[in-house]
């Protein structure tokens, strides 16, 4: 079976963490022979790579422009402008890889688009976090707007897709109740590489540790408020490492760190230590020496640090806010906890008290509930097997038309019109003055 994945980032360029999941699930595969052609909006590239005998193609700068050109129609809104680019141009350019039996692509960045309209070849979207999610959960001032029509695209064009796959209950809840057909989402956990035998390294310090982006969803604000509350001899006794990149908190118009350290400078910077983004091997090493794993996000599609933490025998505390609380309700070295303040604050004050032979018996039943669940041959079978059947279902099925009333706004559109122009030819002049004038002195400020 031959596959060509198209993803929004692949390794070694990571960025938002997509590129993890199929880290595990092409590493060491066997099962079926693997294309990656990688790009976005954000991330063009040119040229081509191999990653562990795999091919990598990046999305083509020329291919990218010509395509922004073609939906100039849209240029009112250049975020959706370039992402949906960047998909048809890779569309184009996969045209030059060869052929493919089934395609794989991610919701972010709408790069399942073309492949779902022009149904030539199957394809299955899996489903991680899209553009329009991603502003339902944590809304940028004044795109209200776009982040429902982006929700709409979304939906109304990947419940066409041949299949959908995600790795959470939580996750099809979301997009189910927003489909209008009876399209439904098969649920395939994520992968994670398990050592045999692996022995725990203890650290000089005691510390928990947090994977993740510090952006409002991954719940930094949530847990500063929890560690407010606990006694003072209680947040003595705590530190906690965050690792990953820094982000633009657009509700307040400045970078997340900055707003943690104005609001909480008794805890961000002391008691949690935010070290910056770290190569994989960097976070290898923090996993291995931290005491426990904390996932405080207030929404995740999954969180692949969660079971992360419990490959590498960490006992864990996971809000049930993230989809990977789905399948940890009963594992004995976790601690789920609702995404409020006052019951992370309950659950920190208990793994605070909790002595380290106990983590360490506890680390110990989260690694075999982790091996159990998560290894990637029972992962790689239980895709496989799901496409397999999706082969035999596309060869017997017609073409999924879609009837979506924007479609025409989705598709390249050759004539150049500038729809500027357009919009700003129904307005007064003293308006069309006030707009320049307030832009103006806001670069000048």
């Amino acid at each position: 079976m031959n596959v060509l994945f198209i993803l929004p980032e692949f390794e070694p360029h990571l960025g938002g963490g997509i590129c993890t999941y199929y880290r595990e699930l092409l590493f060491q595969n066997k099962h079926w022979t693997s294309t990656v052609l990688q790009g976005s909006a954000v991330d063009v590239r040119d040229g081509a790579s191999v990653w562990n005998e795999i091919p990598v193609h990046y999305l083509q700068q020329q291919l990218f422009q010509e395509n922004r050109e073609k939906f100039h129609h849209l240029s009112f809104f250049p975020e959706l402008q370039n992402h949906l680019a960047a998909a048809w141009a890779m569309y184009e350019q996969a045209a030059s890889l060869g052929k493919f039996d089934l395609i794989i692509c991610t919701d972010w960045g709408l790069g399942f688009l073309p492949w779902v309209i022009k149904n030539n070849t199957p394809v299955t979207v899996h489903l991680h976090g899209s553009c329009g999610q991603i502003d339902h959960y944590d809304p940028r001032p004044g795109l209200t707007f776009w982040s429902k029509l982006y929700l709409h695209i979304e939906a109304s064009i990947m419940e066409r897709a041949n299949a959908l796959v995600t790795h959470s209950e939580q996750n099809i809840v979301f997009w189910e109740k927003r489909f209008t057909t009876s399209k439904r989402i098969a649920l395939i956990p994520p992968a994670i590489s398990m050592v045999e035998e692996q022995t725990k390294k203890m650290s000089d310090t005691i510390h928990g540790l947090v994977i993740a982006r510090i952006q409002y969803w991954k719940g930094p604000i949530l847990l500063c408020q929890a560690i407010a509350a606990l006694e003072e001899n209680d947040r003595a006794r705590l530190k906690i490492h965050w690792i990953g990149r820094d982000t633009y908190f657009d509700q307040e118009q400045l970078p997340m760190s900055e707003y943690l350290k104005a609001h909480f400078p008794e805890i961000w910077g002391k008691i949690i230590i935010p070290l910056g983004s770290k190569d994989r091997d960097g976070i290898n090493e923090a996993l291995q020496s931290a005491s426990w794993g904390l996932v405080p996000s207030v929404w995740d599609m999954f969180n692949l640090s969660a079971i992360e933490h419990l490959a590498n025998k960490n006992p864990l505390l996971c809000s049930t806010m993230a989809g990977a609380a789905d399948f940890l309700s009963d594992c004995p070295g976790c601690l789920l906890f609702e995404s409020t303040p006052a019951d992370l604050t309950e659950k920190l004050r208990q793994i605070i008290h909790t002595p380290e032979e106990e983590k360490s018996t506890l680390g110990e039943a989260a690694y075999q509930k982790a091996k159990a669940l998560f290894h990637p041959d029972r992962i790689r079978d239980l895709h496989l097997q799901q496409w397999e059947k999706l082969l035999l279902e596309a060869s017997n099925s017609p073409t999924n038309e879609s009837d979506d009333w924007l479609m025409p706004s989705e598709l390249p559109f050759r004539k150049k019109h500038d729809p500027i122009r357009t919009l700003t030819g129904f307005w007064p002049i003293k308006k069309i003055a006030n707009l320049l004038k307030d832009r103006l002195l806001g670069k000048l400020r």
